[in-house]
């Protein structure tokens, strides 16, 4: 994102960002000439489901701040990512006439199935994402495959974002021994293997450690942050010795996200990428490891098959199947030299992928969509204007509807997960009651009364 707002700022383009955060570190260095970029700060929490995701919160407090700013600064284009609020600012679109494209940045039926959420919630979020995409002047993803996916749960995507990758920043002369030594525990000759990215239960990380823990030789290093960061804190060190049978490797766990400048000695030291993700909706990281050249094993899975050539410049293994990854991370370590091609052809393959070529790719989008939405202003008659009219009005109502919905979604969850605390507090202190009662002499004294009172009942039951 920071390299694609760089080159924007660069030739010229004056950007507004909404965000998240109270203090957003996305500004990059640019021509003093320029226009910085300027911030507006959402509303945004947590939810149980997934508590260390921010997300914005669909208040009339963030609906009223996207309505004024859209309407202040007349912007000639909104880009804005399906999400929680993308129903806001498509509303506001439609309404001060402005055109408005939209992206798919993440598979949230896919999330929320691995989070064991109620089906219901996915069905929601589908047909949410299906109006929202018909609203759009243009929809667009990251890759084909989840393209595709997308059309068969019904989003009209017509667009394909290129994905960036500063291949100035990530490349193998950035290599650093120290790095190395230290992610190896001091053995820089085993097989170094690195996974970037959150520490989330979608990302199955505990089978992860388990596939590269079952090859000998193999260093995982764990890089991100996330729920299961201290589990898997808990795992630093070097594999224990079973048996007789000496087992080198270990697992180095860092928590916490590292900047691009920290981050690519850490791809250009390692000799393997790796993930066990069962789906991605493109998979940056493999484009980070590809301009580091370094080589690539991860699950033949959505986002994957788009980034990794089989063979070529990494390995693809089914998911299901550990043993058939490990076995990949096996020949890798002892062939170096295919460890070496795989990532130079790595390399070479994302070398059209620079964020100077990515900014003309997205530019030419937003002008696209610019002139769609010109093209559909242009009337000839009065029954054209009343249909478009009423089309606006349709599209209005609807995203009405959208943002009504999600604040009723927004609304049952948060009674779901209401209801799931106070349970939880019933039951315990029922639990505890009963503790204290059990222990108290008039609670016996009446719990054996009426023992005796149902022993006499049955005696008198036996006589007749």
């Amino acid at each position: 994102m920071a390299s694609l707002l760089q080159q924007l700022v660069k030739q010229g383009h004056e950007m507004l960002v909404f965000t998240l955060e109270k203090h957003p570190q996305l500004e990059p260095a640019a021509d003093p000439a320029s226009k910085p970029i300027r911030f507006v700060t959402l509303d945004s929490s947590f939810l149980a489901v997934y508590p260390t995701k921010r997300l914005a919160m669909p208040t009339l407090t963030n609906m009223n701040l996207i309505c004024n700013t859209i309407r202040l600064e007349g912007p000639d284009v909104l880009h804005c990512t399906l999400d929680c609020i993308s129903a806001f600012f498509i509303l506001a679109a439609k309404f001060y006439h402005v055109p408005v494209v939209g992206s798919v940045h993440t598979d949230v039926q896919e999330l929320l199935a691995e989070l064991n959420v109620a089906p219901i919630a996915g069905s929601l979020i589908t047909f949410k994402e299906g109006v929202e995409s018909r609203l759009l002047d243009s929809c667009a993803t990251t890759s084909p495959s989840f393209k595709s996916k997308l059309a068969g749960r019904g989003v009209v995507c017509d667009h394909i974002i290129k994905t960036g990758v500063t291949v100035g920043q990530f490349r193998p002369g950035v290599s650093n021994a120290e790095v190395r030594n230290r992610l190896t525990f001091g053995n820089p000759e085993g097989l170094l293997v690195v996974y970037v990215g959150r520490f989330g239960p979608e990302k199955r990380l505990d089978k992860l450690v388990q596939m590269c823990g079952s090859v000998d030789g193999v260093y995982l290093a764990l890089i991100g942050d996330g729920a299961m960061g201290p589990a898997l804190s808990e795992r630093h060190g070097c594999w224990s010795n079973s048996g007789k049978r000496r087992t080198k490797g270990g697992v180095y766990c860092r928590i916490g996200f590292l900047g691009h400048e920290d981050l690519a000695p850490v791809y250009a030291s390692a000799d393997v990428h790796v993930s066990c993700s069962h789906f991605e909706t493109l998979g940056n990281t493999v484009l980070e490891a590809h301009a580091s050249g370094t080589a690539v094993v991860v699950p033949r899975a959505q986002g994957f098959i788009d980034t990794v050539n089989h063979e070529e410049d990494g390995f693809l293994f089914d998911g299901h199947r550990l043993a058939e990854g490990a076995a990949f991370l096996a020949r890798l370590r002892d062939d170096r030299d295919l460890c070496a091609s795989m990532g130079e052809r790595g390399r070479q393959k994302v070398q059209m992928q620079s964020p100077e070529m990515v900014s003309k790719h997205v530019l030419e989008w937003y002008r696209r969509a610019r002139a769609s939405t010109k093209g559909q202003k242009i009337t000839t008659s009065l029954a054209t204007v009343a249909a478009e009219q009423l089309s606006s009005l349709v599209k209005v109502l609807m995203g009405v509807g959208i943002c009504l919905l999600i604040l009723l979604v927004v609304a049952l969850w948060f009674a779901v997960e209401a209801v799931q605390v106070l349970g939880g507090s019933v039951v315990r202190y029922c639990h505890n009651a009963r503790n204290v009662l059990g222990n108290s002499s008039f609670f016996n004294k009446v719990s054996n009364s009426y023992k005796a009172l149902t022993n006499i009942t049955v005696e008198r039951e036996a006589t007749r």
